[in-house]
């Protein structure tokens, strides 16, 4: 199993906000813009490396649980802290 420490994940949210935002700000900025949005995307992937992607549902005795499909990173809490992207003009 892969482990990653506190600043592989910390490069993972960044990335994941520029690839979100569609604008090129260096990692000092988006630390000091988002610094709550880089808290709640280190969380949002540490619960989707938990989740064994090749179950749907689980049943057990009187309990059941079905997992989502997709994982995402950036949920609607996250999207509001950061506001909308950036639309590139080519």
């Amino acid at each position: 199993m892969v482990t990653f420490t506190d600043e592989d994940y910390d490069q993972m949210a960044i990335q994941a906000i520029k690839e979100y935002k569609n604008k090129d700000f260096t990692d000092d900025e988006i630390r000091n813009k988002y610094p709550l949005a880089i808290k709640l995307i280190i969380e949002n992937i540490k619960q989707s490396l938990t989740i064994d992607r090749n179950i749907k549902s689980e049943t057990q005795g009187p309990r059941s649980r079905t997992y989502k499909d997709d994982v995402v990173l950036i949920d609607g809490t996250v999207r509001v802290l950061l506001g909308a992207p950036y639309i590139r003009m080519y």
